[in-house]
């Protein structure tokens, strides 16, 4: 009876102790709880489309959140595709020839709604998760021929602020989406400002 009665006691106090840390961690700070916050970026991304050759592209986004409580806040984001990417896709032949077709990907616009939760904020090194849906507008140029594609999906993240609390450098990975054979993910590098 003892043995079973352990483990039972066990996991209660874990998810009795989880819960309270959760809760004082949610608490809102007793000032600097409504911050609003602004920021940018340069992303470095690849994108994977079924039936096409992978490429890289780059975004330049934007983002603008509010904080709902010390930890958590609530954002909105949008980017802008930089160039067109060629790729050429060669396939070999039987006969021992090259079959080659061009390809530019481009990633038109993004736009997304995330949620932001802090693992520390104290210091100048604060850890934090996203967690939310985007969209992306991809345009895609075979051989001459345009296919754009719109598709969103959940998108999440892990990023780190260095700085202090008002201005801080912003470095993060996000899986922007993945749907109907279209993944897009990458890195971020940029700045976040509170106001």
């Amino acid at each position: 009876m003892r043995l079973i009665a352990r483990p039972k006691i066990r996991l209660l106090a874990a998810i009795a102790l989880g819960l309270s840390f959760t809760a004082a961690n949610a608490a809102p700070a007793p000032e600097e709880t409504a911050d609003d916050y602004f920021g940018m970026a340069m992303n470095w991304n690849s994108v994977s489309i079924e039936n096409v050759q992978d490429t890289s592209t780059r975004i330049f986004g934007f983002r603008y959140g509010k904080m709902l409580t010390e930890r958590y806040g609530l954002e909105g984001r949008f980017g802008l595709g930089i160039g067109a990417y060629k790729v050429d896709d060669c396939t070999y032949l039987p006969s021992g020839g090259l079959d080659c077709s061009s390809q530019n990907i481009r990633v038109r616009n993004t736009y997304g709604l995330l949620g932001r939760a802090y693992l520390l904020t104290d210091g100048n090194f604060r850890p934090y998760g996203v967690l939310g849906f985007s969209r992306a507008n991809i345009e895609v140029d075979i051989d001459g021929t345009d296919y754009n594609y719109s598709d969103s999906s959940v998108s999440y993240g892990l990023g780190i602020d260095l700085g202090t609390e008002k201005l801080a450098l912003s470095v993060e990975y996000l899986y922007l989406m993945e749907s109907n054979g279209t993944t897009v993910d990458g890195f971020s590098v940029g700045f976040i400002s509170r106001f």
